[in-house]
């Protein structure tokens, strides 16, 4: 079954994150990146404007992997990532394909 693991990251830490990730194609089907506000999720609100708004901004990448491979890819950031405060989580995905 497909899995969709959800990283909220910094949008500072983006790049080198899915270069992490990437590296690791037999584990990594796709990926969608989007930029998103976020509050919560370990986002740290700074300056007076994220404070007004109450969010700051975060990328949200959500890639597609085997559920035998989240705790892989997980187990990869862990080791791998020197930024503490990753925020994830994963859903099911009942449906893939590509319509043609």
């Amino acid at each position: 079954m497909k899995r969709i693991l959800v990283l909220m990251l910094h949008p500072s830490l983006a790049e080198a994150a899915l270069d992490l990730l990437l590296a690791h194609p037999d584990k990594v089907t796709g990926y969608c990146r989007s930029e998103v506000d976020a509050h919560g999720f370990g986002a740290v609100l700074t300056g007076a404007a994220e404070e007004v708004a109450g969010s700051s901004p975060r990328i949200r990448l959500e890639i597609m992997v085997r559920a035998e491979h989240v705790d892989a890819l997980l187990g990869l950031l862990k080791t791998h990532w020197p930024h503490p405060g990753l925020v994830y989580w994963t859903v099911a995905a009942e449906n893939f394909g590509v319509l043609s």
